[in-house]
């Protein structure tokens, strides 16, 4: 558990490699502020490869979701963190162009970095549950009750990390939109 708990202070960057580099997006972290003490919170990276197929600008969660096949979306669970008494978090992931290897909720793909719009959501766990830190920790899921799932997320997704007594919920998106002239 020290580990654990030494980790809360954890910086870092989250990049989608290429699209930053060709989108000339400097994105040095995400963070965020939140109430809690020894909360778990997970980020998510979402990838529409397609943003052209949604019904508004920016794309919402039911474009996402309801046309993945169509926008060619990608979800995959990115990074996770306990907050601490100060209410900051720290996230830090790296997701390359090409196959998501770990979780992919829609098996698409993170195929077009220059054109994709990109969500990074997230998830608040709920209390941490010690004995479960490191599934709360790098799984969607984990320790969330069935219930409070969005029921439009894929199987996939409400399979990833042993459901729980918390309810879980999506707190805070920034949303990062190709440069389409």
């Amino acid at each position: 558990m020290e580990a654990v708990l030494g980790a809360l202070a954890t910086c870092g960057l989250f990049v989608y490699e290429a699209a930053a580099a060709e989108m000339d997006i400097v994105l040095t972290s995400a963070t965020t502020t939140v109430q809690g003490t020894f909360d778990v919170r997970g980020l998510t990276g979402e990838a529409d490869n397609n943003p052209e197929v949604c019904e508004a600008s920016p794309c919402s969660g039911a474009d996402f979701v309801g046309k993945a096949t169509e926008a060619q979306t990608e979800v995959a669970y990115t990074n996770g963190v306990i907050i601490d008494e100060s209410g900051e978090a720290h996230f830090a992931a790296y997701l390359p162009v090409g196959e998501v290897i770990d979780d992919p909720w829609f098996g698409n793909g993170f195929t077009n970095p220059s054109g994709a719009e990109i969500h990074l959501v997230i998830n608040d766990h709920g209390p941490l549950i010690p004995e479960r830190a490191g599934e709360m920790l790098n799984t969607y899921g984990a320790g969330c009750t069935d219930e409070s799932l969005p029921a439009p997320f894929p199987d996939t997704a409400k399979a990833d990390g042993e459901p729980g007594p918390n309810a879980c919920a999506l707190v805070q998106v920034a949303i990062f939109q190709p440069d389409i002239e």
